[in-house]
């Protein structure tokens, strides 16, 4: 059996392709299998009480990973055009995680027909216009501040790597409005106020959206001077 560096980039690329297409199939397999181990309620044979307790401790699956298939697997029970758009690599899992929620005996084919080929995010957009939310408020808080470290112990400690910071949140409620969160500091805050009040006579009941889009008008028009100059 060649190995990997004895391919040529071509036959390297195919046979990446080929594996992409495999995985595809083995995956809509493990979920139709898993709808029917969930349909004979086969993980009580095993000692645990729900499909989800057996796919993280008797499938080594993560949390998440346990969530998204069993959602899935269960709607291709009524909805199998579901497991055949995994299956020919025509939306990915992820995808599939976000739309079935939605998906109805009706719209299911369409659905899956826009979300073909589609990016995590552009899935989120197709959600938002199938299933609208409300806007959110607007809302400047301050986060809690971190614990405060133990005093050092004589014994050597565990060393607990630090939660990450969160990440900012850009996504669709619906067809033309976006949440948009993300965490900074007082200074940034201070600037906030100071824009809120030399823009009174303009955004008088200080919205955000509306001061952040000129702002970006802005920074925008001044970076292409800048750019292009």
């Amino acid at each position: 059996m060649n190995t990997l560096q004895s391919l040529s980039n071509r036959q390297l690329l195919d046979a990446t392709r080929a594996l992409a297409r495999h995985a595809c199939e083995v995956e809509a397999d493990l979920l139709v299998h898993l709808a029917e181990i969930d349909e004979r309620k086969l993980y009580l044979e095993s000692a645990f009480p729900s499909l989800f307790a057996f796919c993280v401790g008797e499938l080594a699956f993560s949390e998440d990973a346990a969530y998204s298939r069993i959602l899935v697997a269960r709607a291709a029970r009524r909805l199998p055009a579901v497991i055949n758009a995994l299956r020919s690599h025509r939306v990915h899992l992820t995808g599939l995680r976000l739309l079935v929620p939605h998906l109805t005996a009706e719209n299911c084919e369409a659905v899956l027909t826009r979300a073909t080929g589609k990016s995590k995010r552009e899935v989120e957009e197709l959600v938002a216009r199938l299933a609208p939310q409300p806007p959110v408020a607007a809302l400047v808080r301050k986060v809690p501040a971190a614990p405060t470290a133990p005093p050092p112990s004589p014994v050597l400690p565990m060393i607990v790597a630090p939660a990450p910071p969160p990440r900012p949140v850009v996504r669709p409620l619906a067809n033309d409005s976006w949440k948009v969160q993300f965490t900074a500091n007082d200074l940034f805050r201070n600037k906030l106020r100071t824009a809120q009040d030399l823009l009174r006579h303009r955004v008088r009941d200080g919205d955000l959206a509306a001061i952040f889009e000129r702002a970006l008008d802005v920074l925008i028009e001044r970076m292409k001077r800048e750019r292009f100059a």
